[in-house]
């Protein structure tokens, strides 16, 4: 095995923390020595110890002398654990291998710099795209303080997402909807607008797959929600976010366990989504998955919000319905937004796109 194969099994390690660590990283750390394996460690929950030092508390004295490899830049400040820095040096580690370095402004390079200068060989970059990608979500909130916003799209071939009287239930396969329900529990939370709640009284949560439920935010307008609805009434009704305006904030006064957002509106009435997502960071909502109608989705895209966007494609055409995005304030092709680093992948009968919207 070579670098590269160490640095791919520490982000399969880190994988396993989705869900779990936001808004910090997925890390995974693996020590190695004379070529053998000594320890492995993967960061497991929020505020619980990290990867590195996880990975030295397995191999113990096998440590002196060895290399570790890490998806990310060790840490070198004090926070919620010790620096991941003084661990290494400490434990006799002699070279540190890893893919990313942290742009959080506590570490942002200082890491890499500490470890030199206690006399260990530093070598970055290794599956950097790769590492890139597994925190997307959390290099995007440590560098703005705003939430990783990706829209899933379930859709017929003709991009429609629900017949004419708003019923979707159901356009893409058992297979389609069991990946969505793995990203809900791999994300902070799940949006969606009101008239989702009104006509498909969803629940938004983690059925097909093991995994935390996320958050539950629902944009709500002047119009009474009712008060029945799954969000509102279920086990996991205390993670229910109602963004709303402020002159409609009392009217959800009586729902139990609900918190409120008061968010001020854009120049067209409706709930500034730029506001939303700047509450949602303050939050330490690092992530959120929209999910809504085709209003919320159009919503996210005049406004040049969307980071990512994963859709599937059923194999039918239904000729009406209502349109998976509607006007975004685009009439020239030379203008369409355009997706970059496409990947395709067929998912039982449908075809999942996933990629990241390019902005003219």
């Amino acid at each position: 095995m070579n670098d590269r194969d160490y640095i791919e099994l520490a982000l399969q390690l880190a994988k396993q923390g989705a869900g779990f660590v936001s808004p910090d990283p997925l890390v995974g750390a693996v020590v190695v020595n004379n070529g053998e394996i000594v320890g492995r460690g993967h960061y497991q929950k929020y505020g619980e110890p990290h990867a590195e030092a996880m990975a030295i508390l397995d191999a113990g004295d096998r440590c002196r002398g060895a290399t570790i490899y890490t998806n990310l830049e060790p840490c070198c400040h004090l926070g919620k654990n010790p620096p991941c820095t003084d661990a290494i040096i400490s434990s006799g580690i002699k070279r540190v291998v890893s893919s990313l370095r942290d742009p959080n402004p506590k570490v942002n390079g200082g890491g890499f710099e500490k470890l030199e200068a206690a006399g260990i060989e530093v070598e970055a970059g290794v599956m950097e795209d790769e590492a890139t990608e597994l925190n997307e979500a959390f290099l995007k909130y440590i560098s703005t303080s705003m939430p990783f916003v990706i829209v899933v799209l379930a859709q017929t071939v003709d991009s429609k997402i629900a017949q004419p009287d708003g019923l979707s239930q159901w356009i893409t396969c058992t297979e389609s909807r069991k990946e969505v329900h793995r990203m809900r529990s791999e994300y902070d939370a799940v949006l969606v607008g009101a008239n989702t709640v009104r006509v498909d009284n969803p629940q938004l949560t983690v059925r097909d797959v093991e995994g935390r439920n996320p958050k539950r935010i629902i944009v709500a307008g002047s119009s009474p929600l009712p008060a029945d609805s799954n969000v509102f009434t279920d086990d996991m009704r205390q993670s229910t976010i109602i963004a709303c305006a402020p002159e409609y904030s009392k009217s959800f006064s009586g729902f139990d366990s609900l918190t409120v957002w008061e968010i001020e509106r854009s120049q067209g009435g409706r709930v500034n989504i730029m506001n939303l997502l700047i509450r949602a960071g303050k939050e330490q909502v690092a992530s959120i998955l929209v999910q809504g109608g085709s209003a919320m989705t159009t919503a996210f895209f005049a406004h040049k919000l969307v980071d990512k966007i994963h859709v599937f494609t059923a194999p039918m055409i239904l000729g009406s319905g209502i349109p998976a995005v509607e006007d975004i304030g685009i009439d020239r092709l030379d203008r369409a937004v355009r997706i970059r680093d496409g990947k395709y992948k067929q998912v039982g009968t449908d075809m999942w796109l996933s990629g990241y919207p390019e902005w003219r």
